[in-house]
């Protein structure tokens, strides 16, 4: 066998490379796989943080049931349920001891519990100071991403007393409250009591004093409970 019959062979028998228009169509099919998945993961994980919500929401309310099944079917008071301050001396400068609040006595891990998947404590506003740390020794800038919705403190857990949302807020401004003439047909009932809640974010971290605060006359309590803007820069209750 000839020498150029034997190359013509060994350039037959060798395998075939891709061509730069096979390449091309093999990236566009992988983008566009990657394409139509996405969302499809991003509905997945949107799914699982609205389980660990509902279950960091039940396992509080578990804890607030425990704790009025102590004490004469009451619920406990909103202040200090998670952790409060107790000032040691009289006056505005007097040093405070944080202690751990009833949460502590009726729930374990209660850090965890305390943070929203989505949210994980990060409020609107930087940190006031560079490396400050909650009162969990965490590196984040709130220290709850829920809290109790104040009026409900020491409640009975029999109680018959109804509680309701209206259907479309937009109704109504956020400088200005409903009044009283607002019918039942704009309301939706709650199925029972509601004890805790997830605030927004960006209204009750975002604001920067009193002074911008549609609700300055309880903003130590928050819209529902708990401090907000540069007087705490929390939800604590």
């Amino acid at each position: 066998m000839s020498k150029e019959s034997i190359q013509a062979r060994r350039r037959s028998e060798s395998p075939a490379a891709f061509t730069l228009i096979e390449l091309l169509i093999v990236i566009a099919i992988i983008a566009l796989l990657v394409g139509l998945l996405l969302p499809a993961i991003g509905k997945a994980r949107e799914t699982a943080r609205q389980a660990v919500c509902q279950s960091n929401a039940r396992q509080m309310v578990v804890a607030v049931n425990m704790y009025a099944g102590d004490f004469k079917d009451q619920t406990w008071a909103a202040q200090g349920w998670g952790r409060w301050g107790r000032p040691l001396g009289n006056g505005d400068n007097s040093l405070v001891v944080y202690e751990s609040g009833q949460m502590y006595k009726y729930c374990s891990d209660v850090d965890r519990i305390g943070e929203c998947p989505t949210n994980k404590r990060r409020a609107v506003q930087p940190a006031a100071v560079e490396g400050d740390t909650n009162f969990f020794g965490s590196q984040t800038d709130l220290n709850w991403d829920y809290t109790m919705i104040y009026r409900v403190e020491g409640a009975y857990t029999f109680t018959s007393t109804r509680v309701a949302y209206l259907k479309q807020p937009s109704m109504f401004p956020m400088a200005t409250r409903p009044g009283l003439n607002v019918v039942s047909s704009d309301l939706q009932n709650f199925t029972g009591l509601p004890m805790f809640i997830e605030e927004s974010t960006h209204f009750n971290n975002g604001l920067t004093s009193d002074a911008n605060d549609p609700d300055s006359a309880n903003t130590f309590f928050g819209l529902w409970g708990g401090s907000r803007g540069d007087l705490a820069g929390d939800q604590v209750t």
